[in-house]
Order: structure tokens, then sequence, then C-alpha cells
């Protein structure tokens, strides 16, 4: 799936048209950034779970745990209601 078919199919699906334009605003920031993420870098033979990880180290610097949390929920929403798979993020610790 391309960028545009992916970026469609969140469109269009029912759990998206219920979230809040804030939410819409949010979480395609965090898709954005994580499948350019995926594209740039060889992440292909690394579990899920290992995915988000490496995003967040990379793409979060000195983050607060709110905003990896923000990031988890957004990667979660989309493995949950675009690809169907259930997934179990990384926890965040707070400092």
């Amino acid at each position: 799936m391309n960028t545009q078919e992916f970026f469609q199919r969140v469109d269009q699906s029912d759990a998206w048209q219920q979230l809040r334009p804030a939410t819409h605003t949010t979480y395609l920031f965090w898709f954005r950034q994580y499948t350019e993420f995926l594209c740039q870098h060889n992440v292909a033979a690394l579990s899920v779970q290992e995915k988000i990880s490496k995003f967040l180290v990379q793409h979060t610097r000195q983050p607060s745990a709110n905003t990896k949390r923000q990031a988890i929920a957004a990667i979660r929403w989309l493995y949950t209601h675009i690809l169907n798979e259930n997934i179990t993020p990384p926890r965040v610790k707070t400092p």
C-alpha cells in the first residue's frame, strides 16, 4: 500500500469519522512521522513493538511522557483501526 492509498484508507474509516478534528490533526502528524520513519529505515525484520520503540527514540527528542503517549496512542489507533492488528505498544516511563 502506498502512502496515498494509506491516507485515503484512514480518511474513509468509520472510526476516523468519530474522532474530533483536533485528534485528526494530531494523529495525522504522528501517522506522517511514523510512515516516513518506516520508509526511511530498514525496519522490515523488526517486530511492531521494536519499530515503535525505535521510532520513539529517533523522533521524540527530549519529549515529555505525554508527547510519547500521544504518539503511541496515534500509532495504536492506526494498527487497530486501519491495519486490523492488535498490538501491545511499549510503555512510557515517567521521570
